[in-house]
């Protein structure tokens, strides 16, 4: 993107000290927005996020909404938009439920995935509530997005106003989750023919678990034939097809 030398060193600047950009006449000490990037438990991904957007991403389309106040002149701030999730939540998903179960309409969307992980994973906005007028990376608005705040930033005030932003939100498991509890987590990959799958857990007789399905979400039902105190077979009705994968939850 063509931003401006000074908007590049600010934004760095201000991202270096734990700041959003949300305009070039802020100094850093009236910028509201922190980036929200830190190394707590509950931000940093496990599962290990594929090139393509698909296993572990949910694709939403967010709103933009205007920054409505700056603590520099109490007036709005054009140059910076908040991505929050919309009114409705992606298809096959509910607010308040699964993975979602802490989400709500409107919260900020913080900490999505970026394309550093792969150029699919690239933000796009859109002129339009129907997402059919992308915004290029390449216009003249010159626009950023800052993905672990969620804060949209165009140099150029006057020049293509967004209203939606598609972005593909981490949806597999945070190490917060790995490290609570006596939990562990494990993966079946299917080959095409196997049906039976054994897990070595050494968490005893009484362990509990659940399966589900990666690229859905959807639990699924097997056969489970405990062997030992520390192991069980996991036996599907149909072998899993070539690279389907399941994540198996134990507590």
């Amino acid at each position: 993107m063509g931003l401006s030398l000074a908007n590049k060193a600010s934004i760095a600047f201000k991202n270096l000290l734990g700041k959003s950009m949300t305009s070039p006449s802020k100094g850093i000490g009236n910028e509201a927005e922190g980036i929200k990037f830190n190394v707590s438990a509950n931000t940093i991904y496990v599962d290990e996020i594929p090139l393509v957007p698909g296993a572990y991403s949910i694709e939403v389309l967010a709103d933009l909404v205007p920054d409505p106040t700056s603590i520099v002149s109490g007036t709005s701030n054009p140059h910076a938009f908040f991505a929050n999730w919309p009114a409705t939540a992606p298809s096959g998903y509910t607010y308040g439920s699964g993975v979602l179960s802490n989400i709500a309409a409107g919260d900020r969307i913080i900490n999505s995935i970026s394309d550093a992980y792969g150029p699919g994973y690239a933000v796009v906005p859109y002129l339009d509530g129907g997402a059919t007028q992308p915004i290029p990376s390449t216009d003249p608005s010159l626009w950023m997005y800052q993905y672990q705040s969620g804060v949209y930033f165009r140099e150029n005030e006057d020049l293509a106003t967004p209203l939606k932003l598609k972005l593909y939100w981490y949806s597999g498991e945070f190490l917060s989750d790995s490290a609570s509890g006596n939990k562990q987590t494990f993966s079946i990959t299917g080959d095409g023919t196997t049906t039976v799958f054994t897990i070595n857990h050494n968490m005893g007789s009484d362990a509990i678990l659940t399966i589900f399905e990666v690229a859905t979400h959807d639990e699924v039902i097997a056969s489970i034939t405990h062997t030992s105190v520390n192991a069980l077979n996991i036996e599907f009705n149909s072998a899993p097809a070539l690279n389907e994968e399941f994540k198996i939850i134990m507590i």
